[in-house]
Order: C-alpha cells, then structure tokens, then sequence
C-alpha cells in the first residue's frame, strides 16, 4: 500500500509505533523475501527494475521477484525493530455492546488489542507468553513469511503452538505493504477476542495523496466463549450444520464508535474484517468511495458504493470530507443476514459508527430506500498497480466443498469428501525431517487433502461449492490470482481460453466463492513451506474445511532452518518433531488416523433385513389384534373363529 508520509496516530485506531521501534541488531541481516533469490540477484534485480521504464512491466515478466525488488528498494538503512511483549490471557468484565459483560482474551491485561503498525523492511518481534490454560498461536494474516514459514503461526501446521505457561518469540521479516490484521489461529481464540490490526507502511508514499487515516475493525460478537458454541456446533444434537449466530455487531470493537473528520480533508479508510462468519455491507451516508487496495494489493482507483467485505478480507478507501460541518454521518458495516440460518429477531443486522463532522451537528437524515446496492460491486474489476499476467497452469486441483453428516453424528465441511485432521508432526516439521520422502502427500497424512508443489510452477485451484451458503478461502503464504468466479460448476476447457484473454487479473489472499458457484485462482510457488488453505468462516475451519500445499519441501530442506524453539514448543505439548504425522519415518504407518467415513444414507443390506422384520412383526402383530377383536368373548358362549 502506497500513500504519502502521515502521522503517529490514525483516527479511529490509535497507532503508535515509535515507542516499539529500535535500530536492528548489526548482527541480524534485514530479511530477504525471497529465500531463492540471493542478496546479489536481489541488488541486480532492484537496479533492473529502476533502470526499466516499467516496474510492472519488470514483475510481470518476473513475478517471483516482484516482492524483492520492493524490499531491495526500501534499503537496509532504514530497517528497524518492531518488538512487542505480550502476555496472552483472560480479561474480565468486557461488554463492548452493551448487552452482556464476558470475558475475553487479551494482550498484557488490556483488551482491545492495541494495533500493530509496522514498515517495510522491518521485523516485528513478538515475545508471546501464554498465560491461558491451553497452547495458543499468532498468524499474521496476508503476509508471505517468505524463508520463516515456521512463524506463520498455524498452529498444527508450521508449530505446534505456544505451550501454557511458556513464551516464544515470532521474528516476522516485514516484506510486503498494506492492510492486515494478526489474530490467534487455535481452537478459535480470535473469536474469544486474540485479534488487532497490521498495518504495514510504506518507506516513502508516494502513489496515493490524503491528509490523515482511519481504520476501522469490522467484527461480530458472540456472549458465549468459542468452546461451548463451537462444541455444540460439532455435536450429534445439530446435524444440519447451523452455525452459531453472533449477538451483534462491532465496528472498532464497539457499538459506539465515534470517528472525527475535518471538512475538505482526504482520508485513507482501511477496513478490517475480523469476523467469525459475519459478512459485512461496508459504505459511508452521503459519501464516495474509491477503492486502493484489496487484501494488502494496491489496485487502480475504482469508485464503489458500497463494498461486501467477508471474514478475513480487507479494502482501503479514498474519501473525501464534505466542506461543511451541518451534518455527521453513519458509517455503515450491516451484516449480511442471508449468512445466518434462521437468525433471532434480536439480532440488529445495522452496525453503524458516527462520522463525526462537529459534536453539536444532528445526523444526516439519508432516505431508506437509497441504500447503496452492494450487489453491483463487482471485485473482477479491481485492477492490481502492478501488472502480472495469469500464472502458467503447471499443476491443477480441484476441491469440491459440501457440507456434510460424518461417522461422529457431525455435520462436517469437507474439500471431495475429505474432513481435515491433525496429527502428531506439524507438516512443517515433515518436510524437514522427511528426506525424499516429504515429496510424498501421504507423509502428511493420506486421509488430508494435501497437495505437493514443485518450486517456481504454476498452481490452479479449482473450487467448486456445492453448498448453500457462501465461502470466504484463505491461502497462507501467498497472494492469488482470480482468473474465474460465478455460477455453477467450472468447467475447465470453457474456462481456459477467457484465462487465457487476461491481462491482469485481480491478486488477493481471500476471496468468496458464490452460492452454488465457483472460483478459480492461481499463484505461482516461488515461497517455499507449507502453507495452510482453509475457510475462513471460523466454524467451518473447526468443521474441517481445510487443505494444505506444500510447496517445494526440497527446497525447504535446502534452504530453511527451523528455530529450535519450534521443536522446544512441540515437546512441552507431548508432540513429536520428527517423521511423518503421526512421527514415523514412513509414508504407511498412521497409528490414531484414520479416514472419517461419509454418514451412510438410504438402506444398507443389514437396514434392508431389519426394515424387512419389522414389516413381518407389524403385519403378525396386526393379524394378531384382527383376530383377536373378532373373536366373540361372550359370557358362556365358547368363542367364534
């Protein structure tokens, strides 16, 4: 994200980076985003891309080398640390809504969580104590983590999770810009509150001109805790699948919040969404938006209404402020009801903040029925600053997402059938430890989804969702390219010429596959590690709607060295460090995994031979009582048959 130097604080958030800051260590190099590309290719490919007369032209004909020449560019000289120390517990006492005190999990006693805001070039470290009764992880949504894929902080993938009572630390090299967000990736304790933004600057903005900044967090909010809902979720007594409904909604983890605007001045507005399932209509009354940024990925300037933004995804606006203060206005955030089942009437769909023009002006009386439509905001229309063509079509899956009854009595969601389990080894430390083996999808388990990359190929994905509601997948390490979404199933011969016709197709690292319909991405494997691909509706994550890539796991075994402190975590939690998932240096042997089998509809051989008996027992018992009413029970008169 590009834009011009602004101040220490942002409205609605407040941003204070400064006091973390100090110079790096001269013993720690600044990071290289690309762990292929070594420090002289990066130099020479930096001075290319500034001798070029087109940098897009310089990533599209080399697209793994886009994110070096933008860290190369930001120079060393300006690197610094970002270093947090959180102590990650239970706060009491919080009702953000008004309608119900709970507790909820926080950073150092305090919540909300402060946000972080960072640089490129950069590393932000965070030295995370775990004070709650069960491990934790961070994972810094959006970034590549490239080289450090064992701080993307998927617990059960790249650690195994922070141990209770224990402290790790997250050294994350800052190699990309924009609007993210860091939340707790265990058992759903983002729900619970382990949430904030990420900002990440720019060394110099230039592109994008505005006075000030605003970001604003979107979220829902639930007045029980994640287990008791999530266990009630995953249990015999819902076998239809019905997600836990949020109690309400939040913008900046508030009912009330108040943002202050002077008039005629330009503000970037960055939007969070950090919900659970909640799927938000994002616009400003009497106001236009243009669109800069999606996910973290600067785009040409695109004018828009109103914006649906889904779990987990992000957009930064231009606004500018009207040049009188008679009025103030709602910032809108309404909650999307077609994502619920049968949702209660006490459920307020309008989550609403004030901008604020003056503390005395009324609010702006917008007419109901002129509600921005956010139907006709068309994504495919975002076209990314830089310019890459479609990735080649080297490698191709297909997922195939439905909903469905399992083995347990649970309704599950699945990629073809396919419920995700973890297992003993995090897939991180298989790749590692594997040898050839690690290029072998069944060393990660054979009952997951689990795709093997070559380095520097192509990658399709192909999803179809056969399920009534609407999906938003996330891919960890990598932004995507969307070169297919609508209606129905993909059809990939039809498909593959309108690909073909792209010239530059939009880049994000969530997107939401339609009702019924389907999406297709591509992103080139130029990050090795083992990245997580997963349904980013909370519930649905915890239902098993997940698969993983591992991609190029010889080149990992080259080129990255996991932190002992990762193997030191895993052993506290009575995890393995070694091996295939279940820690056996085997591609065979998976002693507690096993296949979760599809709940059997219709009538197996035994069903039909039960339903068989039972119709000859009713028609005897019927026989039975008919002969038995006429049988003539008269006083002394024997009985007629």
């Amino acid at each position: 994200m590009s834009g011009r130097p602004h101040q220490s604080r942002c409205i609605g958030y407040a941003l204070r980076p400064a006091p973390h800051k100090r110079p790096r260590p001269p013993d720690r190099p600044p990071p290289s985003p690309r762990p292929h590309a070594p420090p002289a290719r990066a130099a020479r490919a930096a001075a290319a891309l500034l001798a070029s007369s087109s940098l897009a032209a310089a990533a599209a004909s080399a697209p793994a080398l886009a994110a070096t020449a933008l860290l190369a560019l930001a120079g060393p000289a300006a690197a610094a640390v970002v270093e947090l120390t959180w102590s990650i517990g239970w706060v009491d006492n919080i009702n953000p809504d008004g309608l119900a005190p709970r507790r909820v999990i926080g950073v150092n006693g305090k919540w909300p969580i402060d946000p972080i805001v960072a640089t490129l070039g950069d590393t932000l470290v965070i030295h995370a104590t775990n004070k709650l009764d069960v491990d934790t992880a961070l994972h810094a949504h959006g970034l590549y983590q490239n080289g450090t894929t064992y701080y993307d902080g998927a617990a059960g993938i790249t650690e195994c999770g922070i141990a209770p009572g224990s402290t790790f630390t997250y050294n994350i090299p800052i190699q990309q810009t924009g609007t993210y967000w860091l939340h707790g990736h265990r058992y759903g304790q983002y729900v619970d509150g382990l949430r904030t933004p990420l900002i990440l600057r720019p060394q110099n903005q230039t592109r994008l001109k505005f006075d000030d900044e605003i970001v604003l967090s979107l979220s829902d909010w639930y007045h029980q805790e994640h287990k008791p809902l999530n266990d009630f979720f995953l249990s015999i007594f819902n076998p239809t699948g019905k997600e836990p409904i949020p109690d309400s909604g939040l913008i900046n983890h508030s009912a009330n919040t108040v943002v202050k605007v002077q008039p005629n001045k330009t503000y970037l507005v960055r939007v969070v969404t950090m919900s659970a399932l909640a799927m938000f209509n994002f616009y400003i009354e009497g106001h236009d938006l243009t669109v800069v940024e999606v996910d973290g990925e600067d785009v040409e300037p695109f004018p828009a209404a109103s914006v649906p933004i889904a779990a987990a995804q992000r957009y930064a606006f231009l606004f500018t402020a009207k040049n009188t203060t008679d009025f103030n206005y709602r910032i809108h955030a309404d909650m999307d009801m077609s994502m619920f089942d049968s949702p209660p009437d006490t459920l307020n769909p309008f989550v609403n903040a004030t901008l604020q023009y003056s503390p005395t002006a009324p609010m702006f009386a917008a007419p109901a029925d002129q509600a921005p439509d956010p139907t006709a905001f068309d994504q495919t229309q975002l076209v990314p600053v830089t310019p890459i063509a479609p990735y080649s079509n080297d490698q191709s899956v297909r997922y195939d997402t439905v909903f469905q009854l399992f083995d347990d009595g649970a309704n599950h969601g699945t990629f073809n059938e396919t419920i995700y389990r973890f297992g003993d080894v995090p897939p991180v430390l298989t790749a590692m430890t594997m040898g050839n083996l690690a290029t072998d999808p069944r060393a990660y388990s054979p009952f997951n989804q689990v795709v093997v990359t070559e380095h520097l190929k192509g990658i399709e994905i192909i999803l179809n969702n056969m399920d009534a509601g609407k999906h938003p997948f996330h891919l960890h390490g990598h932004k995507f390219q969307v070169v297919a979404i609508g209606d129905g199933v993909y059809d990939p011969v039809a498909g593959a010429a309108n690909i073909t016709a792209l010239k530059n197709p939009m880049r994000r690292d969530t997107i939401v596959v339609p009702t019924q319909g389907y999406a297709v991405l591509r992103f080139y494997a130029d990050n090795p590690g083992v990245w997580f691909f997963h349904c980013h509706i909370e519930w649905h994550l915890e239902a098993g709607l997940a698969s993983l890539f591992v991609e190029a796991p010889l080149e990992m075994q080259k080129k990255i060295k996991v932190p002992n402190s990762i193997n030191e975590q895993c052993l506290l939690l009575g995890k393995k460090v070694s091996g295939n998932a279940m820690g056996y240096n085997d591609t065979t042997t998976f002693p507690g995994l096993s296949m979760s089998r599809v709940y059997p509809t219709g009538f197996g051989a035994k069903g039909i031979v039960a339903l068989i008996g039972c119709i000859i027992s009713a028609l005897v018992g019927l026989g039975t009582v008919v002969w038995y009413a006429r049988a003539d029970t008269t006083p002394g008169k024997p009985a007629s048959r």
